[in-house]
Formats: C-alpha cells, structure tokens, sequence
C-alpha cells in the first residue's frame, strides 16, 4: 500500500541500482573485519606454519585450513588474528617452535607442528599441529598427525613424515593441508582454493605446503606445494601457511613456518529503496481509486 509522507507519495519497495559488489578482503596482518552489507561471505583462514630443526631434523607441518564457504556474517565487526610461522633452530638437541593460530573471531586455523629434532639419544617425531611435524634423528620415529578442528565448514590438515629408520640420519617432512608427507623427506603439499580471487572469474592459489625433511649425505628434499620450505633449511612462505624446511648441518641458520592469513570473500548484495511515482500516475490512481497493493 502506499503511503504519504512530507506532502509526497511513496511507492512500493523495489530494486534499485545501488547493489553492493562481492568485496574481497585480505588479511596478512592483524586487524578488524567490518562488514560491508553482505550477509555472508566465504572464509579461509590458514594458520602460521611451524619450524625446523637443523641437523637430520624433519620439516615444519604447514598451518591448519579452515574453509567456511556461505558463512553466515554478524552485524558487527570482528577480530581478526593472522598466526606468525614458528621459529627455526640451529643447534643441537634444541626444539624449534610451532606455529602460531590464525583467527577470525571465534574460528580458528591451528599453527602447524614443528619438526622432530636430531638428538644424541635419537631424536623425536615433531609435534602435533594444523599439520604435524616430521619424525627425525638417527633412531626410527614417526611423524606427528595433523588436527584442524571444522566447528563449521571444513578442515585441512595432515600428518607429518616418518624418518627412514634407525641409523640413517634423516628426518621426514612436515605434513601439508593437501596430504601427509611421505618417508624420508619431502613435505605434504597443500590444497588450492580461489577464495581470493572473484568468484566470477576464479583463480586458485594453493596454501599449507609442509616443509620438508632432510636426510644427511642425500640431494636437497622439495617442501610441498604451497609454501613449504626445501631441505636446504628454506623458510616457508609468508602468508601462505608454509611449513620449514631442515638442513644436514648442526650450526646453519634454519629455516622458519610462514605466517598465516584470512580471507573474507562477501558476497554481492542487491539494494532496495522505495518507489516514487510521477505526479500523473498519482493523479490517475486517486481518481480511479485503484492504488496499488
């Protein structure tokens, strides 16, 4: 029905040419999410990738993924948290660090494990992370699994590597958010996703590589698509969630996990607005007394 208002005439509501584009936001560093009319919008959010050790150590596991397609957006602004890469070590029987979480509000992307450190008794398997670290050292171990939790959505996350086996001084690599890494060195690659391009004209890129291990005496180990750093002790790559990469030598600078990142695709949003007839059409409605409903 329309109504009167300031002596005019107001019609019904309907579509107007003030549509709110699909918005894409990128977050490589800390920050606040203020949302721009959509109601919803795809999220990735990857966390900060772990370290490596030096020394027949395994590589860094890459970040945990958390991919929430349609998420439902609150009418508020939102936190947002991007998860720093572990740091990497260079001496003996010293662990390096996990990888930090990456957050947007309550949703979380896990820090990647690190990798399992050589040591005169033998060594150890990494830790548990987004993905996990690889095993390492010179007695058998296992890599670490990987967990990323998908309160909403889905999770991306695998296991690290095994080392080769007692003796052989090696480490397995870091597992990637694509695939657990294999024995013995190279890392898990990661998972492509196009949530940073528009939808309308989707480009993937590919997160979480894990790092890679590295065996002594044995060419350099590739890390895994997506960031992870090669067994020449390389860094994984910055805001992709990248795991380290080791090295053969106690006392070379190693490599660290890549820092994480979030990404908020909004979805586009169609505008409305109220009618305004012309002065002849009101006349028309008011003396056959057929206003619209």
């Amino acid at each position: 029905m329309a109504s009167y208002g300031n002596g005019g005439v107001i019609g019904p509501t309907v579509p107007v040419s003030r549509d709110t584009p699909e918005t894409i936001t990128n977050f490589t560093s800390p920050g606040t999410f203020s949302p721009g009319g959509a109601t919803t919008a795809d999220l990735l959010i990857i966390g900060g990738g772990g370290g490596a050790h030096a020394q027949h150590a395994g590589g860094g596991g890459a970040g945990g993924i958390l991919y929430v397609p349609g998420y439902t957006l609150p009418g508020s602004p939102v936190a947002v948290a991007i998860g720093a890469g572990g740091a990497g070590v260079s001496t003996a029987d010293t662990n390096a660090q996990a990888g930090s979480p990456s957050t947007f509000g309550t949703l979380t992307g896990l820090g990647g494990g690190r990798g399992g450190a050589y040591t005169d008794v033998g060594g150890n398997s990494g830790t548990t992370g987004g993905s996990g670290g690889g095993g390492a050292g010179r007695a058998t171990n296992p890599g670490s699994p990987g967990s990323q939790p998908a309160p909403v959505g889905t999770g991306y996350a695998n296991a690290g590597g095994p080392n080769t086996g007692l003796g052989t001084f090696s480490g397995g690599g870091g597992g990637g958010a694509g695939a657990a890494a294999g024995t013995g060195g190279p890392g898990g690659n990661g998972t492509a996703f196009d949530t940073a391009s528009p939808s309308t004209s989707p480009s993937p890129t590919t997160y979480g590589g894990g790092g890679a291990g590295q065996q002594n005496g044995t060419p350099v180990r590739t890390g895994g698509t997506g960031g992870g750093g090669n067994g020449s002790g390389q860094s994984g790559t910055a805001n992709q969630g990248g795991g380290a990469g080791s090295n053969n030598g106690a006392g070379t600078p190693n490599g660290s996990g890549g820092s994480g990142r979030v990404v908020v695709r909004e979805a586009a949003a169609a505008g409305s607005a109220p009618g305004v007839w012309r002065l002849q059409t009101q006349y028309g409605y008011q003396k056959n007394n057929q206003w619209p409903v």
